[in-house]
């Protein structure tokens, strides 16, 4: 399950990032490449979206217990946590441009980002997530590979420092010997 939540997941992000790129994009959702795959509407591009999400969040674990899914204090594998995350993320682009879906998805990513701060006070053991005191520390090199606020933390490196991927858009901050992640939209 764990496995399969993942994929799910990581399709989701990856088909978010190409709608909130591109716009209308193919959907392959089997794994054979065919080139005249027409375009999906965005709207067909977020329902698949939402529908992997919500399996991922069925799927993952609260927490892996073991390396190489949990290394130095983080998850560095899709969990539970993880996922409501970004479908908070997702819910917020959805209730703006292009589909301008209001209301109701702000609540829908209220919810999701309530459901993980809410873990954080109920489940401390399995969402272990919390607030660094200075913020300058975020994005430092000090708390890379140990980051009590990363919810998921990837690996990319080969050196396997850890590097952490936040669900969010901050800019990069070079002042503060740090890293960052960001991507643009045009519109």
């Amino acid at each position: 399950d764990a496995a399969l939540g993942q994929a799910y997941f990581w399709r989701a992000f990856s088909y978010f990032y190409l709608v909130t790129t591109w716009g209308a994009v193919p959907k392959m959702m089997n794994d054979t490449i065919d080139y005249d795959t027409p375009l999906s509407s965005v709207e067909k591009i977020y329902e698949q979206i939402i529908s992997d999400m919500t399996y991922a969040e069925d799927m993952c674990p609260a927490k892996y217990e073991k390396a190489p899914y949990f290394q130095n204090g983080v998850n560095i594998a899709v969990s539970k946590g993880a996922v409501k995350a970004a479908m908070s993320y997702i819910y917020m682009c959805m209730a703006g441009w292009p589909l301008n879906l209001g209301e109701k998805y702000y609540t829908l990513a209220a919810n999701k980002a309530e459901e993980v701060i809410d873990l954080m006070e109920s489940d401390k053991e399995n969402y272990y997530y919390s607030l660094l005191e200075n913020y300058a520390d975020v994005y430092s090199l000090k708390y890379s590979s140990s980051n009590p606020e990363i919810i998921l933390g990837l690996y990319y490196h080969r050196d396997r420092s850890s590097h952490s991927m936040p669900l969010t858009d901050f800019l990069f901050d070079m002042k503060q010997g740090g890293w960052g992640d960001t991507n643009g939209e045009i519109k």
